[in-house]
Parts: structure tokens; sequence; C-alpha cells
């Protein structure tokens, strides 16, 4: 176990904090995940009565804490339940994610405008169709004929059998 400073840990030198609930003598409980030499955390230790303690039991969640600058009040949201997800997690802000919402229907409009322009030109620029090949009445007549000759031996077969098996039985 490693001494934790404090002053490293509290509420006016840090503008989010990241947090991870588990369960420690039978009761869940949040403690502050530790932070390595660098000031990143290290989801791995946590913080148990200033200590650095390494706990790598399954079951925990992380969750970051903050304080809304407006009201005052802390906020805390889950940021992931696996021990690599809280770095990776990014938080925008609703006037960043509005830029990325009107960034991309401004790609999607332009990308129908071009679609839209290429099947106008390819339309215009294409040859006419060709002509669809049509069966002659004589081969039509053929097909039917070969079909119902088809179909008449699957009934002959259907029937031949169901004679021989009613023949083959032995009466006592």
């Amino acid at each position: 176990m490693e001494q934790v400073d404090n002053k490293v840990d509290s509420k006016a030198t840090r503008k989010a904090r990241l947090t991870q609930y588990r369960k420690n003598a039978g009761r869940w409980q949040f403690f502050a995940v530790a932070r390595s030499e660098d000031g990143k955390p290290n989801p791995e230790k946590i913080v148990i009565a200033g200590q650095r303690v390494i706990w790598q039991s399954p079951g925990a969640k992380f969750y970051l804490d903050w304080f809304d600058p407006v009201s005052g009040k802390r906020i805390r949201e889950i940021a992931g339940i696996g021990p690599r997800e809280p770095a990776k997690r990014r938080k925008l802000s609703a006037v960043s994610r509005e830029k990325i919402a009107a960034a991309q229907r401004k790609r999607w409009a332009n990308a129908k405008k071009v679609v839209k322009s290429a099947s106008v030109k390819a339309a215009k620029e294409a040859a006419p169709p060709a002509k669809k090949r049509k069966l002659s009445a004589a081969a039509c007549k053929r097909i039917a004929a070969a079909q119902k000759k088809r179909w008449a031996a699957v009934k002959a077969a259907k029937k031949a059998p169901a004679k021989k098996a009613v023949a083959a039985k032995p009466s006592y």
C-alpha cells in the first residue's frame, strides 16, 4: 500500500473525478480511483482510507463525478464496467454534439445532391433499353407439353407404389 496525498484528490484541484462502485465488507461503496505519477487515473487501484490498494475483483462499475458550476450540485454518471472503458469514454458538450450533427446533415445533403445529379446525367446519356426477348407461340406450346408430361409421370409414380404396397401385405 502506498500513501496518497489528499490534496491531489480534492474537489478544488480537479474538475472531474473517476470513482469505482464496488462491494467492500459486505456493503456497496464508492471509492476514488488512484492516480499514477503522471496524474492519469489508474483504474486497477482504488483509494481506501488514504492508501492505494490494488483491487482486482469482478463486479465493479466506474462513475464520473463532477460539480455543476451553475447549480453547485454533484453529478454522477456511469463511465463503464471494465477497467479500460473509463479512459476511452469521451464526453461532448451539447454545442459540440450539435456541431457534429450539423456537419453530418450537410454531408448527407451533399451526398444526395451528387447521387441525384449523377442519376439525372446517367438517364440522359443512357441508350434506349434493348427490346425484351419474347418466346414464340410454338416454344410456349412445347414447354407446356413437356411440363404436362413431367407432371403425368410424377402422378403415375405416386399411384404405382401404392398398389404394390397394398398387394404386398400378407393375409392371415
